[in-house]
């Protein structure tokens, strides 16, 4: 199973929630949720105070990852 990063930002009092892309422009898939959440916790720690990054499972439908 892979997993998506999902990466909030407060702007005032509106959540913004983007997934993190990769070096090509696609949504980034981390196959592991031991790496996922090393990486989930880098970006926390070295994130703003209005920006927090979680993990979140890719559902396959019919052979599609969404």
């Amino acid at each position: 199973m892979a997993f998506k990063i999902l990466k909030e930002v407060c702007v005032g009092a509106e959540t913004v929630k983007v997934y993190m892309l990769d070096e090509l422009g696609e949504v980034l898939e981390i196959e592991t949720t031991e790496k996922a959440l090393d990486f989930i916790a880098i970006l926390n720690r070295n994130s703003d105070n209005n920006t927090t990054y979680k993990l979140v499972s890719c559902k396959t439908h019919v052979g599609t990852k969404i």
